[in-house]
């Protein structure tokens, strides 16, 4: 009788634990997935209404959170195939909160299928949206693929005459994720092509799926040099595209400027992060090419709990580094963007400090608002492009100047720039193909042709983006070192200026 109580009570508390677990989910759920419509759906060109996750939407569910009313109803009104009524909730939505790339998207997409004649290519994108720290990164990114997507839809050439429709997907910057919403999109015969996605990890996760259906993925943010290697085994097959640089040409770059000020240089990274590794191994090669000595340190790994700042300073200056460098993961760990920060803070000016692009961060700029001078003035950051610099070309004047129209504002993000680059380069290979050629399959084929051809190349807002025909690697991808500058006109007040300003009046900052 004992044992029956026993088993009794075992079942008893397995169903209260997935009752409080099962609740916990859809709480949670709530708070950082956004708000849903009462279904999700996607009208494809034949006009046939196809379900889609909730975590991938052409407009009729939010992933953002605090959403206007307008907004909510829309996305209602696009649920249920009102697509005039949803555009002019959008519009009224969009003067209130002009600065969203989720209500511009939806709005072009209403635009297309309001008219049933309306011919459109459809290519995802693919943003980390519930993890809080990642929001302001998945939105800068479609900010760049809203802005060209307005341009195309708005042109009166359009794409071949076709417009571009646009489905947003997070993946939450999970592995496991990334993984089933590239299964998701592959199987969606609409698709042409998919941008992303944003870390490396998660790219590298979901690539197979797309290189084993021949969807072409573009990245806007991606930079280990595993995918060079992949497509150098893949060959002409390779779908894996990018718009930033690789670590090998971002850390080349790099090493020549950190040379300077630290000829004794250690590394912190993130021992788990492909993109940590990649940067690491590369400047492990690179840095004692350009003269420079790498010192290898107790602590290295920034994603461990534990870390102490305090004894990775002490541990340097006791082996005589001059420079500590910090390449923190993507946000694939909790812990590693929150270590380098506290190294930074720790640090207050005593060793020169160089960070990755991982590092040109709000969150760095948010955290660094009371430090004292010499704390900015002895940290440096890579970073892909900045519009004090990218904004002076022809090309990128054109590209803020519709920020500036479209955002309100020509400083966006390089995450904005190089995701508009990817978006661009998409369409130009679309416009090379026959316009009367409708097959999804056929399109998809054709357009990695287009893109893997050594002669290949478009106008984007950063420079010319053409591609290395052996990896798929940008040629001659924009680069930038940066610091952190007082600016009390911003928010935070304080802004990332390009190393060669010495003030951000120089840099075309009003700070006043």
């Amino acid at each position: 009788m004992s044992q029956k109580r026993e088993i009794k009570l075992l079942l008893s508390t397995l169903i209260i634990t997935a009752v409080i677990l099962g609740g916990g989910y859809w709480l949670l759920r709530g708070q950082f997935g956004g708000e849903t419509a009462s279904r999700n759906s996607q009208t494809d060109t034949s006009g046939n209404s196809q379900p889609l996750p909730a975590k991938i939407t052409t407009g009729d569910s939010i992933l953002f959170s605090n959403a206007t009313p307008q907004k909510q109803d829309a996305v209602q009104q696009l649920a249920n195939g009102n697509y005039t009524e949803a555009q002019n909730l959008l519009n009224v939505s969009l003067k209130i909160n002009p600065n969203d790339p989720e209500a511009v998207i939806y709005r072009n997409n209403a635009q297309l299928l309001a008219n049933p004649q309306n011919e459109y290519y459809t290519i995802a994108v693919v943003v980390p949206v519930r993890v809080l720290d990642d929001q302001n990164k998945a939105a800068a990114i479609l900010r760049g693929v809203a802005q060209m997507q307005t341009e195309i839809n708005q042109s009166s050439a359009q794409i071949n005459g076709k417009g571009l429709k646009v489905i947003i997907a997070d993946d939450a910057n999970s592995l496991s994720e990334a993984e089933a919403v590239a299964q998701e999109l592959v199987n969606q015969e609409e698709l042409i092509a998919v941008i992303g996605h944003y870390t490396s990890e998660t790219t590298e996760a979901a690539l197979p799926i797309y290189q084993e259906n021949q969807v072409v993925l573009m990245s806007a943010s991606s930079t280990s040099d595993t995918f060079s290697n992949y497509c150098r085994n893949q060959s002409n097959s390779c779908v894996f595209f990018r718009t930033i640089a690789n670590n090998e040409k971002s850390v080349d770059f790099f090493s020549e400027r950190l040379i300077n000020n630290a000829r004794r240089a250690s590394l912190l990274y993130s021992q788990n992060s492909e993109y940590s590794q990649s940067f690491q191994k590369n400047f492990q090669e690179t840095f004692p090419n350009k003269g420079g000595t790498v010192i290898n340190l107790s602590q290295t790994d920034l994603s461990t709990a534990g870390f102490n700042p305090s004894q990775v300073i002490e541990n340097a200056q006791q082996q005589g580094v001059e420079g500590l460098v910090l390449v923190p993961d993507g946000g694939t760990s909790a812990a590693s963007l929150r270590n380098a920060i506290a190294l930074i803070e720790t640090n207050q000016g005593q060793l020169w400090m160089a960070g990755s692009s991982s590092l040109y961060n709000p969150t760095v700029l948010d955290s660094l608002q009371n430090a004292p001078n010499q704390t900015l003035n002895t940290l440096a950051i890579y970073t892909p492009w900045h519009y004090s610099n990218g904004c002076e070309t022809p090309a990128g004047q054109q590209f803020c100047n519709g920020a500036q129209q479209l955002w309100g504002t020509r400083f966006v993000s390089w995450r904005t720039a190089t995701a508009y680059d990817a978006t661009s380069a998409l369409t130009a290979g679309l416009k090379q193909l026959s316009p009367n050629t409708n097959n999804p399959q056929e399109i998809r084929q054709g357009l990695l042709n287009t893109l893997a051809n050594p002669s290949f190349e478009t106008q984007g807002a950063t420079g010319i983006v053409a591609f290395d025909p052996n990896t798929h690697n940008r040629v001659n991808p924009p680069l930038e070192i940066v610091k952190v500058r007082q600016c009390s006109g911003v928010q935070y007040g304080l802004a990332f200026v390009p190393i060669e300003y010495n003030s951000t009046k120089e840099a075309g900052l009003s700070c006043s």
